[in-house]
């Protein structure tokens, strides 16, 4: 007898979800973390870096010069574009270290970028970090509009999210839909 149990406890757990036709769907635990796992990593859903968003940053990388210096809001799919293609970006990690220990330039460049025109203090900052352009994957979307890590917080990224194709200091290079790479002139 305890034979059986082990053994059935070992099918329940370790079985995969099933159907039985037309009574009901049996979901197992493991099925369940299966199934959890092939749904939050499927390429043709929704996704933070979609493969119009690869076709874009493959145009930008032939627009700048080699190992130019690209700021981007990571969490818009920007942050896999130093890893999967080599572009120099700035932010390339997706959670922010905390402010006690992120850098100042990062501090500035994140929240004031869009000032570059009236602050010096900003100019600095990306002087000091070798930036000369700056990409958005996802410009002029609110927060509910596009996916994000669970990371994201639009406040912090205020000073880079809040650039558009009017604010003084930034020329579009190129432009599809919602995605730009702007130079930095400011």
């Amino acid at each position: 007898m305890p034979q059986f149990v082990a053994v059935l406890f070992a099918v329940l757990v370790f079985i995969p979800s099933f159907k039985l036709r037309g009574v009901c769907d049996i979901r197992t635990g493991f099925g369940a973390f299966s199934s959890l796992v092939a749904d939050e990593n499927r390429i043709d859903d929704s996704q933070v870096l979609t493969k119009e968003e690869i076709c874009f940053i493959k145009k930008a990388l032939t627009l700048i010069p080699e190992g130019s210096g690209v700021i981007n809001e990571p969490n818009d799919g920007s942050g896999f574009a130093y890893a999967l293609y080599g572009m120099n970006t700035y932010y390339r990690s997706f959670d922010l270290p905390s402010l006690d220990w992120e850098e100042r330039d990062s501090q500035v460049i994140r929240s004031s970028l869009k000032d570059i025109c009236i602050n010096d203090g900003v100019r600095e900052s990306v002087d000091s970090v070798g930036a000369k352009y700056v990409l958005l994957l996802d410009q002029g979307m609110r927060a509910n509009q596009t996916k994000h890590f669970w990371s994201y917080y639009p406040e912090q990224w205020s000073g880079i999210e809040g650039i558009t194709d009017h604010t003084p200091g930034f020329k579009t290079i190129l432009a599809e839909k919602d995605m730009r790479l702007y130079k930095i002139e400011g």
